[in-house]
């Protein structure tokens, strides 16, 4: 595991990362829920290796829509070919838990922690409140649009130490409901074929 100083909660990042379909692909996501577990650096890889391990009935609503969106038929397909994100670095109580304004503070300075360790060609972000209201500081532009099927987002290109990446926002992947994933994927493709 890559440990990123400055950051709380570690990234996980897929074992076949570097070299899978998606192109160095980075997923953020919003918070952990510590629901009175321990609050650990390594929440992140756990909460995956969890998602890894179990059946689809067990599978919280954002992992399994997030593999839907991208149309994995197993975890695997996603999961170990992206790497994986929270950019509140504070641990939340619960799921119905709002983050208060000292969790939003460390949103941007962990989105730039990430760019600058990682170096990704792309990033997701997995929350449109996130990605509208609250990820708004740093070396970026706006250079495109994506409209497919309804769904809409701009794609911005952020600078990081030696490098810059293509960055949209999504819904939350708790928020889609029922089939509506199928709205999102075109212009998650779309997206991931942009160069």
């Amino acid at each position: 595991m890559k440990t990123i100083k400055g950051l709380h909660f570690q990234p996980w990042i897929g074992p076949n990362w570097e070299k899978s379909k998606f192109g160095k692909l980075v997923l953020s996501g919003e918070s952990h829920y510590l629901n009175g577990d321990k609050d650990t650096s390594n929440l992140t890889s756990l909460v995956v290796k969890n998602a890894l391990s179990v059946g689809d009935e067990m599978k919280t609503p954002f992992f399994r829509i997030t593999e839907l969106i991208f149309d994995c038929k197993k975890s695997e397909q996603l999961w170990n070919n992206v790497a994986y994100a929270n950019l509140i670095q504070n641990g939340l109580p619960n799921a119905r838990s709002q983050p208060e304004r000292e969790d939003i503070a460390t949103i941007n300075p962990s989105f730039k922690l990430l760019l600058d360790n990682l170096k990704p060609k792309k990033v997701i972000v997995l929350s449109k409140g996130m990605w509208i209201e609250w990820l708004t500081e740093g070396p970026c532009k706006c250079i495109s649009f994506i409209d497919e099927n309804d769904k809409k987002s701009e794609v911005w290109e952020y600078e990081y130490d030696n490098g810059k990446c293509l960055v949209i926002g999504s819904w939350h992947p708790s928020r889609i409901w029922g089939n509506s994933y199928k709205d999102w994927s075109p212009m998650v493709s779309k997206f991931l074929s942009m160069k």
